[in-house]
């Protein structure tokens, strides 16, 4: 009995444990989206920038984008996305 017990908690922690991991990326792709809109943002505080800042803000911005696009609906931190 107590190995049928041991079999069904560690089936239960590895599905805690993979869903600690997903949460853990999934911060890390929100948190470094933030830093591409705020280096984005402060890049476009001094107008008029030049031509090429702007090149720069556009693929600051599309780096953030594309952070929280890798952000699964079924991710725990999506909703945070």
């Amino acid at each position: 009995m107590a190995q049928t017990k041991l079999a069904g908690y560690q089936r239960d922690f590895e599905k805690v444990k993979s869903g600690v991991a997903s949460s853990n990326q999934t911060s890390t792709l929100i948190e470094a989206a933030k830093l591409f809109a705020l280096q984005a943002s402060q890049a476009s505080q001094d107008p008029p920038p030049p031509a090429e800042t702007w090149q720069q803000i556009e693929t600051l911005w599309g780096q953030a984008i594309e952070r929280l696009q890798n952000i699964k609906v079924t991710e725990p931190n999506y909703l945070d996305a």
